[in-house]
């Protein structure tokens, strides 16, 4: 199955609320289709496209959670999609973020699952400027995103071919005339949008 960015207006909507709601199972929900719409996975027909799925059997022994997981006709597991939305204090767990994929990769293909994913992608979903907020909610200061996954691309892709990393970044307009987290909430505008593959 070919990975290929169809509909990036499907993402646009998701952005314009992406501070609302950030640790709500709607937010999530809302993500996840709009992934599977963006990737054009709701116009191919044949495919069983799973929500939260629980792989069993992973790396570790255990069930890994897989955010979206597309099946194809004979039930076989052609992508493995983990999706990331950030859009605050993103520096300070970057690394982290950048670990994880190496650890996620492990957990797929190495466990006694005889239905590997063909595939992993991972979406990953931020500003290249992104507001950090104190314990009021007012902004104290603004971060240029550091952005790692041409590292891990790199490491990930010469290692694994399977594995497929989509940056989606943008600038949020007038980041700067915002105050507190409860105007972010209410909707932003974005601009410069570009899809890294």
């Amino acid at each position: 199955m070919e990975i290929k960015v169809v509909n990036e207006s499907a993402i646009y909507p998701f952005i314009k609320r992406t501070f609302s709601g950030v640790r709500s199972s709607t937010r999530v929900q809302d993500l996840h289709e709009r992934i599977v719409k963006f990737l054009g996975l709701d116009k191919i027909d044949g495919i069983k496209i799973v929500y939260e799925y629980k792989y069993q059997n992973d790396g570790l022994g255990g069930t890994f959670d897989v955010d979206i997981a597309v099946f194809g006709p004979d039930g076989s597991f052609e992508v493995a999609i983990l999706a990331k939305a950030m859009n605050s204090s993103i520096n300070k767990n970057v690394n982290n973020y950048s670990s994880l994929k190496f650890g996620e990769v492990s957990r797929l293909l190495l466990g006694d699952n005889p239905n590997k994913p063909k595939k992993i992608l991972f979406f990953d979903l931020s500003p290249r400027h992104a507001p950090l907020f104190n314990k009021n909610g007012i902004i104290k200061s603004i971060e240029t995103v550091k952005h790692k996954n041409s590292y891990v691309r790199d490491g990930l892709l010469k290692e694994n071919k399977p594995v497929i990393i989509i940056d989606v970044l943008y600038d949020i307009s007038n980041l700067g005339d915002y105050e507190n987290k409860s105007q972010l909430e209410n909707g932003i505008e974005f601009e410069n949008l570009e899809v890294v593959v």
